[in-house]
């Protein structure tokens, strides 16, 4: 029997290739935003492997030489993803998986003996509408967001820019260490409103596709 290996956290990358196996995409560009490692529960790793080719930005430096390594065709940007352009904070935590440019989250986490300490560094962060301008994107069949700051304005970015992504695998529950993270109600129905339909979730994230795509 045919089978395919997950990578991502929860099997987002099994959806996602379900969904594209179906439209009969079987090449293309995905962006992957808060990529962190690139194969370790990674939403993007199978995609490449199968022949996609895209961009992660991710902004902790520590996995740039496994990307070299493993994501040959993937374009590495060591940036912060944020509604607006400049130069911020990014603080590194230990461990590094709730690493985040907000410092009263890092208080709480340290309060809460999450993280063990961090260190501070300074960042170029890097829009929507940047990437799409200085890479020349013309088209997305993957967005993949795993983003610990607030990307409400997501549906917004795609308006101004007028790139909207096939499918979007995007983090919508807040972290907490008990399990009782908050889905972000408000990021699903602006991604719907915008033209998506949610299409499956696995409660950490929410797979969205165009609805006048998959409604064909």
């Amino acid at each position: 029997m045919y089978r395919k290996i997950s990578y991502a956290q929860c099997g987002e990358d099994l959806i996602i290739d379900f969904l594209l196996t179906d439209l009969m995409v079987s090449t293309g560009f995905y962006l992957d935003i808060g990529s962190h490692h690139p194969v370790m529960g990674n939403n993007t790793f199978l995609l490449e492997s199968s022949g996609f080719s895209g961009i992660c930005i991710e902004p902790n430096e520590r996995f740039n030489k496994n990307y070299k390594r493993f994501r040959p065709k993937s374009n590495l940007v060591n940036s912060c993803f944020m509604e607006e352009a400049g130069i911020i904070d990014f603080y590194i935590t230990n461990p590094d998986t709730l690493s985040t440019t907000n410092f009263k989250e890092v208080q709480e986490l340290l309060v809460r003996d999450l993280i063990q300490g961090y260190k501070v560094k300074k960042l170029e962060s890097i829009t929507y509408k940047e990437i799409i301008s200085k890479y020349e994107i013309s088209k997305i069949e993957v967005l993949s967001i795993d983003n610990e700051e607030n990307i409400d304005f997501l549906p917004q970015a795609f308006k101004d820019s007028g790139i909207y992504p096939l499918i979007i695998c995007a983090e919508t529950v807040t972290y907490d260490v008990s399990g009782n993270g908050t889905k972000k109600t408000k990021l699903i129905n602006d991604i719907c409103s915008s033209g998506y339909i949610s299409f499956a979730d696995t409660y950490i994230n929410t797979i969205f596709v165009k609805e006048d795509i998959w409604k064909r």
